[in-house]
């Protein structure tokens, strides 16, 4: 019999995580434990933690770190202890995310997948998707979605409402912690793709979760993100790095050059340009013996708070 442990990575969004919490105890497919990792939060995060702990009688694991290891951090961690636990499925989730009271059920259904992703929903418009799917641009309703099948195999979007098997952490190992932020999903998914896996979304598997800003227009015709000053190092590294390694070096360069021009004539910023650049050589030419060398190492942050029921 399956044993499913949900992994929740947050970080000071305490009325959120109460929400995802509440959605993964109502699910009609009873979970075996859930783990929160907690990303050295300085609001009420830990005590929306007890309070649903005392609640429910599902075993809750906190995990509160004593620093910000982002979001990458949080799941390679967290799939790290959960899977040592000996779960043999593990569900990922955001604390943004709200799970359908069926999700679990209808994930558990499709058994054909290895890594089986929840179909994401705006939360403001259930009715339609709140990312695009990955191949399949034309997809943008739930209904569009069902009438394509039960799953459709190979597009993902990645720690939303994924159920991974134990035997993917077996071959690959656990997300990888240096990404910090964006980037970590799609590594994990692509190595699970270079093993074999077979992986999917299942369209009755509904997952909520907010619509991310709308992707600015370049020259009206290229798309490119719109990040703040702080994080736009890390994410023209972890881009680069990925569309370099899983792609090949032209789809890196043209990610790198449309992000270039964007600075150029959109932010006039020389500052944001120069260490845009600079990330981005890291990515393209050196991240990947980081990511190599500690992809399969254990990770573990110090942990300041503790508690489990």
């Amino acid at each position: 019999m399956e044993t499913v442990a949900a992994v929740v990575v947050t970080y000071n969004r305490a009325a959120l995580l109460k929400r995802c919490l509440s959605a993964l105890g109502s699910q009609t497919r009873r979970l075996d434990a859930i783990y929160i990792v907690d990303n050295a939060s300085s609001d009420d995060t830990e005590l929306a933690a007890r309070e649903f702990a005392e609640t429910t009688n599902i075993h809750v694991r906190y995990r509160k770190l004593s620093e910000n290891v982002g979001g990458a951090g949080g799941f390679g961690y967290g799939t790290r202890i959960a899977h040592a636990a000996g779960f043999s499925q593990i569900w990922l989730t955001d604390d943004d995310g709200v799970p359908a009271p069926s999700a679990l059920k209808e994930l558990l259904a499709v058994d054909e997948l290895a890594i089986r992703n929840s179909l994401v929903v705006d939360i403001e418009n259930p009715e339609k998707l709140a990312f695009t799917l990955s191949n399949l641009p034309a997809v943008a309703t739930v209904e569009d979605a069902v009438k394509k099948g039960r799953f459709l195999e190979g597009s993902v979007n990645a720690f939303n409402g994924t159920l991974v098997s134990s035997a993917v952490f077996d071959e690959i190992g656990f997300p990888y912690h240096g990404f910090f932020i964006w980037g970590d999903e799609l590594d994990f998914i692509e190595r699970a793709r270079l093993h074999n896996f077979r992986i999917g979304t299942v369209t009755n598997a509904i997952h909520c979760h907010p619509v991310n800003k709308k992707p600015h227009r370049l020259f009206g015709r290229f798309t490119v993100s719109v990040v703040d000053d702080r994080s736009l190092p890390i994410f023209m590294r972890n881009y680069c790095y990925n569309l370099t390694r899983y792609q090949g070096l032209r789809a890196g360069l043209l990610f790198f050059l449309k992000q270039c021009f964007y600075e150029i004539i959109d932010r006039r910023s020389p500052s944001r340009l120069l260490s845009g650049v600079r990330a981005s050589i890291d990515g393209i030419f050196f991240f990947d013996k980081e990511v190599r060398s500690g992809v399969k190492q254990p990770y573990s942050p110090l942990v300041s708070t503790s508690f489990e029921t």
